[in-house]
């Protein structure tokens, strides 16, 4: 089967140098979907210097400019751009007629639209009259694409009206295992973290937490992998306390270069705060993510200390780590200092993750997916 996979906001760069949530995820599906015999075509986004087509491995990776005749990132420094982003229908909507033309073009069989597109897939499933499934990470969806969409998968039903939910197909994240393994390298970290540097990323309470486990372990060393809106925040912090020599920031790396990173950690962590984000509509969701860092670490066999939120319990244990009050200095520095305390109890930890991991590679996702591409 032909599928157009359209992941308009998703940039994926040959090597994946991006190295954050949105391309894993994209590109990890995609990957799957064309082990399992399907051609795929991705729909992605298009920053300057880009090849508007380009082949990688099975993958046709399809390019368009978000702004029609501007990438977002151009788009994003404009003046104008309060305004553009009110009239973001427009180009969405000339965004759809383009992939229904690529649609024809590969002679697609159905749609899988990625919902930060905002109705792109939907438009050209319209257009095309081919079937949409949506799927959906958060609440930024079109509601033209839930009512096109035969069916929705999605990590929480809490987003969709009662009629909607009957089409909701629950999924988790997963981690690509070709990519995550776990690798005996040199520990030369105490404490990592990898990921985007989001608001809810609780960052700074690491930074703050780090006093303490420094006072008790005067040598340890933390490394944060990645950057994003956050980072010039979380550097500024680190000078303001005087941890310079403590913490290593790499900024974004390739995926392969970041998991040696986790390889040569004892302990990764996922210190969420989403008290901290004015974005993400957390007040009347709460926590609702299928955290990716999570199930990648877990592949590494790291112990995991992260933040006690619902969602979270349900995939770290006592086996695999320990899990802190939100927003606790004192609770999350406890445990990452329980954890340092006992070599031993980090083994057993991430021994455990190795297995549990499996749980929750790609491929096992997909298998559900696929189940609908077939239906």
């Amino acid at each position: 089967m032909r599928i157009c996979y359209v992941a308009t906001t998703v940039h994926i760069s040959r090597g994946l140098k991006e190295a954050i949530g949105a391309t894993t995820h994209t590109y990890a599906v995609a990957k799957e979907l064309a082990k399992l015999g399907h051609e795929v075509h991705i729909v992605s986004e298009r920053f300057e210097g880009d090849l508007e087509y380009e082949k990688i491995g099975k993958l046709h990776i399809h390019r368009l400019l978000r702004g029609i005749v501007r990438s977002s990132r151009q788009v994003k420094k404009s003046r104008w751009r309060k305004f553009l982003k009110i009239l973001k229908f427009i180009p969405n909507f000339l965004l759809g007629i383009k992939v229904s033309r690529l649609v024809r073009k590969y002679n697609c069989d159905l749609i899988l639209e990625r919902a930060h597109s905002l109705g792109v897939g939907a438009v050209a499933s319209f257009l095309s009259a081919k079937p949409l499934i949506l799927e959906v990470i958060d609440y930024i969806y079109s509601k033209f694409s839930a009512l096109r969409a035969k069916s929705i998968i999605a990590y929480t039903k809490i987003f969709f009206s009662p009629w909607i939910r009957k089409k909701v197909f629950i999924v988790e994240a997963g981690f690509d295992p070709e990519i995550f393994y776990a690798n005996d390298l040199p520990l030369k970290y105490d404490v990592c973290y990898a990921g985007s540097f989001k608001e809810w990323d609780g960052l700074e309470d690491l930074v703050r937490a780090a006093r303490k486990i420094l006072a008790r372990f005067p040598g340890t060393k933390f490394i944060l992998l990645g950057g994003g809106v956050r980072e010039k925040k979380v550097k500024e912090l680190i000078r303001f306390y005087g941890l310079e020599k403590s913490f290593i920031l790499t900024g974004r790396k390739p995926l392969k270069k970041v998991v040696d990173y986790i390889n040569q950690s004892k302990i990764c962590i996922a210190p969420f705060n989403v008290t901290r984000s004015k974005k993400g509509r957390f007040a009347k969701y709460g926590y609702y993510f299928s955290p990716l860092k999570i199930f990648e670490y877990m592949a590494c066999g790291k112990p995991i200390v992260a933040t006690n939120y619902p969602k979270i319990r349900s995939l770290v244990s006592k086996k695999s780590g320990l899990l802190f009050k939100e927003g606790s200095i004192p609770d999350l520095a406890s445990k990452i200092c329980w954890l340092l305390s006992r070599p031993k109890k980090i083994k057993e930890k991430g021994e455990y993750n190795k297995k549990l991991a499996q749980k929750y590679t790609w491929a096992s996702v997909v298998r559900k997916i696929n189940e609908l591409i077939e239906e």
